[in-house]
């Protein structure tokens, strides 16, 4: 075997491994579109919640996720629409955060979810997190204390870590976005629902996916030239 030749099985190899990689980020990635109902889990009122993406369908899959607003509400026996997968709430008036009816995701609530959803609840296991339901309460509350819809009690961990996170140097929202969820009505009309928190993998996958099938192509031109 010439080393060209084993370069190229190296690369074709890697190249396949991507292309695994990229079907399985995009299979668990929330898309506008995509129909979700949801199961009760720890912590009410609010999350933790399961939604459950696409049910039914060969390629459902779940996760774990808090509500944003607390004067909206979805219910554990309907479906419901993904309108749109942004970077804000929709229909929060003024008073609550909200600009122009968008009341855009705070840093800080980025930042807590991001923590919850790393291995092992991330940061947010040093604080007790354990995912029981006064835990949950707790976070909850916090994520409604960040987003002004319920009044700041300073003496709740999450929301002091959150802030301790700001002034430690954490800005944006990272791969934390927000699922404008609409229920349609028996009269085909929608009615908005409950924003809920999702975490979208970057396409950087996407990207290496596009290099590698350059680099196999590359030696086909090259001897296409000679």
């Amino acid at each position: 075997m010439t080393r060209t030749t084993s370069s190229r099985l190296l690369v074709i190899a890697f190249t396949v491994a991507l292309v695994a990689g990229a079907q399985t980020a995009r299979a668990n990635t929330v898309m506008t579109g995509d129909i979700i109902n949801f199961d009760d889990r720890n912590g009410s009122p609010g999350g933790e919640f399961l939604a459950n993406v696409n049910p039914g369908s060969a390629g459902a899959w779940s996760f774990v996720t808090f509500c944003l607003q607390k004067t909206e509400y979805i219910d554990f026996n309907s479906n419901f629409t993904v309108k749109g997968v942004t970077d804000y709430a929709t229909s929060d008036p003024d008073s609550v955060g909200g600009i122009s009816g968008r009341d855009p995701l705070d840093d800080k609530t980025a930042w807590l979810y991001t923590q919850f959803t790393n291995t092992g609840y991330g940061a947010l296991a040093s604080i007790g997190y354990d995912g029981s339901a006064t835990q949950a309460n707790l976070l909850q509350q916090a994520i409604w204390m960040i987003e002004q819809e319920i009044a700041i009690v300073s003496s709740n961990l999450y929301y002091s870590a959150a802030v301790d996170a700001i002034v430690n140097g954490w800005t944006g929202i990272g791969e934390i976005r927000v699922l404008n969820l609409e229920r349609q009505k028996s009269d085909g009309s929608w009615i908005e629902s409950q924003d809920q928190l999702a975490r979208v993998p970057e396409p950087s996958s996407l990207l290496l996916l596009g290099f590698g099938l350059a680099f196999v192509a590359l030696p086909r031109l090259r001897s296409r030239r000679v």
